[in-house]
């Protein structure tokens, strides 16, 4: 049975492009009605519908972002009129050159943030950039280390192997010699 809900929501939700929002919302739920921006700041949502699809846009507009944030949303519930039924949903625009001028702010405020953002990610790439190659440097000293200690190890060896090759040389010229005096009796 479909009813008719009035919200007024509060918090940030004017010049947020929170209107867009909520009518997008509100149009891919199928829902009917208009919404408005009240003097005091609030914005006021009329709709029909299905109790549960108007209580799932209540949940989908209660939203936080780099602009918009909702703090509360005031609902209250009545019978459906049908004033919507031919109209789906709309934005209310008393003034559409003052709305047009809110747009561009609302966009300006936007771009400012990510302009923010922006400027706050270089400077994080930047340090870590800088750490990075503070880090290189000591691995490269750290590997410098290891690859002396690795070419003192093999010379290590290779003066044992050299050491080892005489004796074993020296070993067999002697066993050779016993080998030519037991022959020789």
């Amino acid at each position: 049975m479909a009813v008719r809900a009035t919200l007024i929501v509060k918090g940030n939700v004017q010049g947020a492009g929170y209107r867009a929002k909520v009518m997008k919302q509100a149009q891919e739920l199928e829902l009917c009605g208009e919404e408005k921006n009240l003097p005091d700041g609030n914005v006021q949502i009329i709709c029909e519908g299905e109790k549960k699809t108007i209580e799932k846009l209540i949940e989908l507009i209660k939203m936080k972002n780099i602009i918009a944030e909702v703090d509360s949303i005031e609902t209250t519930y009545d019978a459906a009129t049908g004033e919507f039924d031919e109209k789906g949903f709309t934005v209310k625009v008393p003034d559409p050159n003052y709305e047009l001028f809110q747009g561009y702010a609302t966009s300006e405020k936007y771009f400012g943030s990510l302009l923010e953002k922006e400027s706050s990610t270089l400077g994080a790439v930047e340090k870590m950039h800088s750490d990075m190659n503070k880090n290189f440097s000591i691995m490269a000293k750290r590997y410098d280390l290891i690859a002396k200690s690795l070419n003192k190890g093999l010379e290590m060896i290779g003066q044992e192997f050299v050491r080892s090759r005489k004796e074993v040389a020296t070993a067999l010229i002697g066993f050779d010699k016993t080998i030519k005096m037991i022959s020789k009796k």
